[in-house]
C-alpha cells in the first residue's frame, strides 16, 4: 500500500513538473550582437473579455503578446517568456515592431510583480505598410525597436517576462518580434587592460 502511494505521489509530482514546463514559452538565446539572433514572431489583440482564455487582454487590462503560431493567448502560459542567462553573463531582450510605427511595447519582469524593464515606441505616425521582416524594422528608426539588459549582475539565472502592447492603435492586426541574447561580462582586469590599450592608441594617434 505504501509503495502504491509513493508511485502515485511520484506520478503526481512528475505531472506537475511537466505542466509547469509547458507554462512558459522558452526562448533560446544567441550570443551575438543586437538583432543577430533568431527572432520569434508574436501577435496581440486588443479585443475580448479581460482575463478570459482566448482574449488578448489579461485580468489587469494589459494587452499582451503571444506566439503568432498559437490561436489564443493563455494567461501565464503562452504569454509568459523565459530564457536562461549563464553565470558570468548578462541577458538582453530585443524588440521590434511589425505593421506600423504607431506601436510601442513594454518588457515586464514576471518575477518582480510585472515591473517595467523598458519600453520602446515608434515615431507616432502610421507607415501605411506592413514590413514583416525583423532585420528591416530593427535597423529602421521609424519602427519601435530597442534592446534591454536583464540579469546583469553576473549571477546568472532564468529571466521570465511578458510583453505588453503599451502604445498603438492597430486594433487586432498588430504584431512584433522578440529575440533574446546573452553576453559574457568582461573580467575587471580585462576591462582595465582594454581601457589602457585604447588610451595608448589615442596617444599614438595624437603624436602622429
Amino acid at each position: 500500500m505504501k509503495r502504491n502511494l509513493q508511485i502515485l505521489l511520484s506520478g503526481a509530482i512528475a505531472l506537475v513538473v511537466i505542466q509547469s514546463s509547458q507554462a512558459v514559452v522558452t526562448l533560446t538565446p544567441s550570443t551575438g550582437g543586437p538583432g543577430t539572433g533568431s527572432w520569434e514572431r508574436l501577435k496581440w489583440a486588443d479585443s475580448g473579455v479581460a482575463g478570459v482564455t482566448g482574449s488578448g487582454i489579461d485580468a489587469s487590462g494589459r494587452v499582451l503578446a503571444w506566439p503568432a503560431a498559437d490561436e489564443f493567448r493563455v494567461n501565464d502560459s503562452n504569454d509568459l517568456f523565459a530564457f536562461a542567462v549563464p553565470a558570468g553573463s548578462r541577458g538582453w531582450v530585443d524588440l521590434t515592431d511589425i505593421e506600423s510605427n504607431d506601436d510601442g511595447y513594454s518588457v515586464l519582469d514576471f518575477d518582480n510583480g510585472l515591473s517595467t524593464v523598458g519600453i520602446v515606441s515608434g515615431q507616432g505616425d502610421d507607415l501605411g505598410s506592413t514590413v514583416d521582416d525583423a532585420a528591416v524594422t530593427f535597423g529602421d528608426a521609424n519602427w519601435a525597436s530597442g534592446s534591454f539588459s536583464v540579469l546583469n549582475d553576473g549571477a546568472g539565472g532564468t529571466f521570465q517576462f511578458k510583453l505588453e502592447r503599451a502604445v498603438g492603435n492597430q486594433g487586432n492586426v498588430g504584431g512584433m518580434f522578440v529575440q533574446v541574447r546573452t553576453e559574457v561580462i568582461p573580467e575587471p582586469s580585462s576591462s582595465i587592460l582594454m581601457l589602457l590599450g585604447l588610451v595608448g592608441l589615442a596617444a599614438r594617434r595624437r603624436r602622429a
